[in-house]
């Protein structure tokens, strides 16, 4: 049995419609953008609510705030991670195994 590569009637026959595109000729992401206006209006009742759980309203907030500022960057640290400097060309370390001495040596083009 054969692996992979095209099979007969396999995907889409050609001439078909793709079923992310409407009647209309729209696609979802459009029908979608076209209700922006509800989302946001659903989104605010459920903050407002007070009488919605916490982790909705705040799920609600959250949202509002990435549609409207932008999700905020998120920045990655690795614990005991050592300092690079991209300036400089780089370098290699060799370890000797049984010595916890290392040789640095540049690494050039």
């Amino acid at each position: 049995m054969s692996r992979g590569g095209a099979r007969p009637g396999a995907g889409r026959p050609p001439g078909s419609r793709n079923k992310i595109t409407l009647e209309d000729g729209r696609t979802l992401g459009e029908l979608a953008r076209e209700r922006t206006e509800f989302a946001l209006d659903v989104l605010v009742s459920v903050a407002s609510d007070t009488k919605a759980p916490p982790s909705a309203r705040i799920t609600a907030a959250i949202a509002i705030l990435n549609q409207g500022w932008g999700k905020p960057p998120q920045r990655h640290e690795l614990a005991d991670a050592p300092e690079v400097d991209y300036t400089k060309p780089p370098s290699a370390r060799i370890i000797r195994p049984g010595n916890e001495e290392f040789e640095e040596i540049e690494l050039n083009d």
